[in-house]
C-alpha cells in the first residue's frame, strides 16, 4: 500500500493514462527510466527514489503476464 503523497506524485510523473494502466495490472502506480526491453516486448523499468525492494518492475507486453514471459538473459 501506498501513501496519498507518493500516489500523487507518481501520477503527476507518469501521467494519468499510464497511472490508471498501472493500477489496473499492478495495483500501485510508478514512475522511473526504461533499462531495457526484451524480445517478448516486456519493459524494465528502474527508480532508485522507491522504497528499498520497489525500486525494479517489470511491464509485461501479453494481458496475461506470468513470470516465465520473461527473457531468462534479464
Amino acid at each position: 500500500m501506498s501513501t496519498i503523497g507518493r500516489t500523487i506524485k507518481n501520477i503527476m510523473k507518469a501521467g494519468p493514462a499510464n497511472s490508471l494502466k498501472q493500477m489496473n495490472y499492478i495495483g500501485d502506480t510508478k514512475w522511473g527510466a526504461l533499462i531495457g526491453t526484451d524480445r517478448n516486448g516486456n519493459k524494465f523499468f528502474e527508480n532508485n527514489d522507491e522504497v528499498s525492494g520497489r525500486e525494479r518492475w517489470v511491464e509485461y507486453a501479453s494481458v496475461d503476464p506470468e513470470a516465465a514471459d520473461i527473457d531468462p538473459a534479464w
